[in-house]
């Protein structure tokens, strides 16, 4: 298990042989908090450890996109590496967010993002909920929030392990970090490489 100490920093031991995978808006949250990851039986090779994590978040990515896919514009919320692997599939590259979306993609799990994008989506529109929210607490009204407006509200698992056969590696490598450490600005990390 790995947490968050209230320094900031991560704590937590793996089984041996094991690396725990993490997303940037995943080492958030509360203090003491356990953080979710995905977990690798470590191999001699690193890469290839990284390139099974990798495809997991693909995959995790593709589960994200599906319930939004014809729907334009759609926001894409986050800043880490699940963000960006859905933001390549569901809209070209562009300055700022979009207005009104036709579906909205939650990757930071951030309690008041997720209320907010109930706002934000057009009346009939898609928010699909693919973050973690770190034990903190959501408070939504479903009645005047979600079925007034018409909104459907998906929810996709992270998976628990990584892809047992890779198609290919990852275009960036996670940034190593160890208990003790503070997790520096990176889209995504390895515990206990």
């Amino acid at each position: 298990m790995i947490t968050l100490g209230y320094d900031g920093t991560l704590e937590g031991e793996l089984a041996a042989g094991v690396r725990a995978y993490l997303d940037a808006e995943w080492v958030g949250g509360a203090p003491g908090a356990e953080l979710p990851a995905i977990l690798v039986q470590d191999e001699a090779e690193s890469v290839r450890a990284d390139a099974r994590a990798y495809a997991a978040w693909e995959a995790l990515a593709a589960g994200l996109t599906r319930p939004v896919e014809g729907l334009a514009p759609v926001d894409v919320l986050g800043a880490g590496l699940l963000a960006a692997l859905v933001r390549e599939r569901v809209a070209p590259p562009r300055l700022g967010r979009p207005t009104d979306p036709g579906g909205v993609v939650d990757t930071t799990g951030d309690p008041e993002q997720i209320v907010a994008a109930t706002g934000r989506v057009v009346s009939g529109g898609v928010v699909v909920l693919g973050g973690e929210t770190l034990g903190r607490a959501l408070e939504i009204n479903l009645y005047k929030d979600v079925h007034v407006r018409g909104l459907r509200v998906v929810g996709v698992p992270r998976p628990e392990s990584a892809i047992a056969e890779p198609a290919g590696g990852p275009v960036t490598a996670p940034v190593p970090i160890a208990p003790g450490d503070t997790p520096p600005l990176a889209p995504w990390y390895v515990f206990g490489a």
